[in-house]
């Protein structure tokens, strides 16, 4: 017996990059803005598009401080994190 091949599920955040038509380069330039608001400092872009390729392919996970970041920049409400 064989298993079933699960349906690919792609990464949250690439759906809504690519809703709205944004390059990975534009998304970084829409995390910046926003981590500027909030007085945060960002990596070298060449880091984020890296980090950026690796959570949209599934190779490591979005840490909690990216992803509050993220539901910003994509105005989604962000869930609960456990305590």
């Amino acid at each position: 017996m064989t298993a079933r091949p699960t349906a690919y599920r792609p990464y949250q955040w690439r759906e809504h990059r690519l809703s709205r038509g944004w390059e990975p380069d534009e998304f970084i330039a829409h995390l910046r803005t926003e981590a500027a608001r909030l007085g945060l400092t960002l990596p070298h872009t060449w880091q984020l598009l890296h980090a950026v390729f690796l959570w949209e392919n599934h190779r490591e996970p979005v840490p909690v401080c990216w992803d509050r970041l993220i539901h910003r920049v994509f105005d989604t409400p962000a869930e609960r994190q456990a305590a």
